[in-house]
């Protein structure tokens, strides 16, 4: 690993919008490819001499690749949110982010961020939304990607309402899934919601947790919205009383135990809580489906939490810890364990996991993962390596590591080219070359990471790194 990996560069430039075509550098496009990859991830995090400390703190920088008529087009624009607006004009920051605060700084009706969108971005019921940690999502245009506005479901949600970055499409019901955490000075309620393809609301409801736990991500299933609460709790009191950031906020109780919580999509609506142990942290789930009675959930599992690896920049993961892809096997009717299996990577830490879009209760077979090594520690690192990891056989089948001096620079997205998972299935990363300063969008067969990117298409420009891609296809 380069030990002076230039991470400053990257995460410090401002980078350029614009609208470009993708040339080929290397293969062709696939045939008949039709569709748009989205990212979405952090960027001004200087402005003027003021840097920010957290990676979650900058603003929401989306990017569009354009598939069609055997081309390609790339659109990179910042979200303008109110935060962006404000600041902009402003000429300095205004707003407490999620890991710097600062004298005077603002919230939102002085009790919740004022969202940067700067998480994921996902094509749902025509319109393109992008998402923010616990705030509303902001629409933009899906070919421009132009800052329409605040989106809040046709007035079902609020100005505060508390909304994940992580909403789950379920394809066989045709909703948008999502949850978010509300903390109050003496509750903390997890609210869920699950919206048509109108934005109407057909589920909701607010249930009471035993501490005010923070939770990234969650997974879903046919009957079953599940929720990895780990014991990372949140002190809101020092957030609104005292002007401490969200990060400083934090506290990881080592040792205690995690709870599975589980809420019906059907019948009962009271969620089932299963006591796992103490087990670690878990910030991205993969799957969940059923098999009969039980509920199989998979997810990635690390010893301690992954936003300390964030701060301060530049120094990303100097002292990440390995990581674990594990599979629950659950029972609701009874709220408890069945079986845990455990795949742990000792030299790398893994995280986000993509998988095929599961139909119905059908199972996970395979999943796709970046990874980044954990040793030197001390020392600035970045994820090196897509892999895939194969259920059945238990162990990783497939991997694709760049050139020296080269990265993935945001999470994969499957292009999902045929109903039963084949050959023809594509998966598409950005690559960033260190050396260089260039960026790539890079399509790899996703059966066969092994022998490379079939297709590369450079960039104009440096793309900032990303965190959370979606893949929309064109039919």
């Amino acid at each position: 690993m380069n030990e002076e990996l230039p991470l400053e560069g990257v995460l410090f430039a401002e980078p350029s919008e614009g609208r470009e075509a993708l040339l080929p550098s290397e293969g062709a496009l696939p045939a008949g490819l039709k569709g748009s990859y989205y990212l979405n991830g952090p960027a001004n995090l200087q402005r003027g001499e003021f840097r920010y400390r957290h990676w979650l703190d900058g603003d929401g920088f989306v990017r569009a690749v354009h598939f069609r008529e055997g081309k390609a087009e790339m659109v990179s624009r910042f979200v303008r949110t109110k935060k962006f607006e404000d600041e902009a004009r402003a000429g300095e920051p205004l707003y407490r982010a999620f890991g710097t605060s600062f004298s005077n700084d603002r919230l939102r009706r002085r009790m919740a961020l004022e969202s940067p969108a700067n998480v994921s971005v996902f094509r749902f019921g025509g319109k393109l939304l992008a998402f923010g940690e616990q705030a509303l999502p902001w629409e933009l245009n899906r070919e421009t990607l132009e800052t329409i506005g605040e989106f809040n479901f046709n007035d079902e949600l609020i100005e505060v309402s508390p909304f994940s970055a992580h909403p789950k499409i379920d394809r066989a019901s045709g909703r948008l899934c999502n949850f978010g955490l509300k903390y109050l000075l003496k509750e903390t309620k997890l609210c869920y919601w699950e919206f048509d393809e109108s934005f109407c609301k057909v589920m909701g409801g607010e249930f009471a947790l035993p501490r005010p736990v923070s939770i990234h991500d969650f997974a879903l299933s046919e009957k079953y919205a599940a929720f990895y609460m780990s014991p990372y709790d949140l002190d809101i009191g020092s957030v609104i009383r005292s002007g401490t950031s969200i990060h400083d906020a934090l506290t990881w109780h080592e040792g205690e135990s995690n709870t599975l919580i589980l809420i019906p999509r059907v019948g009962t609506k009271e969620p089932i809580r299963i006591d796992l142990g103490a087990r670690g942290f878990c910030l991205h789930l993969i799957d969940a489906f059923m098999s009969g009675d039980d509920l199989i959930v998979d997810l990635i599992e690390t010893s301690e939490p992954l936003y300390p690896q964030y701060t301060p920049l530049p120094n990303l993961f100097s002292t990440v810890r390995s990581g674990a892809i594990v599979r629950l096997t659950v029972s609701p009717n009874e709220a408890l364990v069945r079986k845990v299996e455990a795949y742990p990577y000792p030299e790398d830490h893994l995280d986000f996991p993509i998988g095929r879009s599961l139909k119905g209760d059908e199972e996970s077979t395979d999943v796709w993962v970046l990874a980044v090594p954990v040793k030197p520690e001390g020392q600035t690192k970045y994820f090196d390596r897509v892999q895939r990891f194969n259920w059945s056989r238990g162990i990783m089948v497939d991997e694709y590591s760049p050139p020296g001096g080269a990265y993935l620079a945001a999470e994969a997205a499957l292009i999902e080219r045929a109903d039963d998972g084949n050959e023809d299935d594509i998966l598409i990363c950005p690559v960033w070359n260190a050396r260089n300063r260039t960026t790539e969008i890079q399509l790899f067969r996703a059966y066969d990471l092994a022998a490379g990117p079939i297709t590369s298409l450079p960039a104009p420009s440096e793309s900032p790194l990303a965190f959370h891609s979606s893949y929309a296809s064109v039919s």
